[in-house]
């Protein structure tokens, strides 16, 4: 069965998903990240793990949730890649403690169609 991992891209690469979470450490669900390896981040890619060639999804959409202590939930839907206005500025206001949910990610892969839904990342800010 192929994985798909979700990358979150800096200026240098640092490997970030689903399926397979990798911050530089062990795989898991979720990382935790400083707040300025954070505000580097400014947009996702989906890569095919275990493929007999380096192939790329294209991501075409997904929501990024912020949670942060004693204040409202904020939620934007960003299409493509690369983060919008918004969701960059929601990015550079981050905190300690914030919690960051990128959910119902669609992502087209080669061979597909049609985008497919994969899996959410959950990034908690130390």
């Amino acid at each position: 069965m192929k994985k798909i991992i979700l990358l979150i891209s800096f200026f240098a690469f640092a490997k970030i998903g689903f399926s397979t979470v990798s911050n530089g450490g062990d795989p898991e669900n979720s990382s935790a990240m400083s707040i300025g390896r954070f505000k580097m981040i400014h947009h996702l890619e989906a890569v095919l793990k275990n493929f007999d060639f380096d192939a790329k999804c294209e991501i075409q959409s997904y929501e990024i949730t912020r949670i942060r202590k004693r204040e409202d939930a904020l939620t934007y839907t960003n299409q493509g890649a690369g983060y919008s206005k918004a969701v960059q500025n929601l990015a550079d206001n981050v905190k300690s403690g914030d919690i960051y949910y990128y959910d119902n990610i669609k992502a087209r892969c080669p061979g597909d169609a049609a985008g497919r839904a994969i899996n959410s990342l959950v990034v908690r800010i130390k």
